[in-house]
């Protein structure tokens, strides 16, 4: 055999030997990397889900962190608002505070200025105290003086009752001189033995006061708004009108100064006299 020939045999052999090699490498190699692969895959399909997993988490805890932010954002807006209002309220209580302090000093000045109208008040009572004890007893003096003056006056008022009676009693007198002269001037006709009569001077009028029955007499008595010093005498005939018209007769049985009593006289006819009714001495 040629030398070529056996090189080229050797050189086969040895092309063989590796190619054996090789391919039992390729084998060996070919399961390990399918092996790899689905290692690879697998790995790649867990990655996948972790990191839908990842993404799925992020998302919810995204969203609780918008929903955190979102809660802390309106507490923020919340407290805010607090603050305001506290600020407001602050605001609020300074001016109160400013005002009570005010009103304070304003009060505690007038209690200061009430105090010394009590510390006057007080001196006035004393000075007023110390006058009312002299009043009193000026009081007392003249309540001593006023008793003396008392007795005075009763002493005086006793006189003077006796004076008044002694003046009554002569006016009295007086009236019944003048009522003579007059009579006496008019010419009234009065007989000696007290008969009636009718006075004949200037027109007397008057009214009637009260009427009632003497029960001892039996007659009926009227009390006049007329006596002597308005020249009434007794015995003296007075005639009794009503509205204009004669009712009856009186004549008169005392006399005072400034009335009379006289017996109505109706001369048989059915009348009374009243309370009211006229007197004249004579009818015009």
């Amino acid at each position: 055999m040629h030398i070529l020939t056996k090189i080229f045999v050797v050189i086969a052999t040895f092309l063989s030997i590796a190619l054996s090699m090789l391919v039992i490498a390729y084998a060996t190699n070919a399961d390990r990397i399918r092996a790899d692969y689905a290692n690879e895959t697998a790995r790649r399909v867990t990655l996948e889900a972790t990191q839908s997993a990842a993404a799925s988490l992020a998302g919810r805890e995204a969203v609780r962190l918008n929903d955190t932010i979102q809660t802390q954002q309106n507490e923020l807006g919340t407290i805010r608002a607090q603050l305001t209002q506290l600020q407001n309220e602050r605001a609020q209580l300074q001016v109160a505070k400013n005002k009570a302090e005010a009103e304070l000093a304003a009060t505690v000045a007038k209690i200061n200025q009430q105090a010394e109208q009590v510390k006057t008040a007080l001196e006035l009572q004393s000075k007023a105290n110390e006058e009312l004890t002299g009043l009193r007893a000026s009081e007392l003096k003249l309540r001593e003086r006023a008793l003396a003056s008392e007795q005075t006056i009763n002493d005086l008022t006793s006189q003077n009752d006796v004076l008044n009676q002694n003046y009554r009693a002569l006016q009295e007198e007086l009236a019944m001189i003048k009522r003579d002269v007059t009579n006496v001037a008019a010419g009234a006709v009065a007989s000696s033995n007290n008969r009636p009569f009718e006075y004949t001077g200037p027109v007397i009028s008057g009214r009637i006061e009260s009427v009632e029955r003497d029960v001892a007499s039996g007659k009926t008595l009227a009390k006049l708004s007329v006596g002597s010093n308005d020249r009434i005498a007794k015995n003296m005939i007075l005639r009794v009108v009503r509205e204009g018209q004669f009712i009856a007769n009186i004549v008169v049985e005392q006399t005072d100064l400034s009335f009379s009593i006289g017996a109505v006289d109706t001369l048989g006819r059915p009348t009374e006299v009243r309370s009211g009714d006229v007197i004249v001495s004579r009818v015009q």
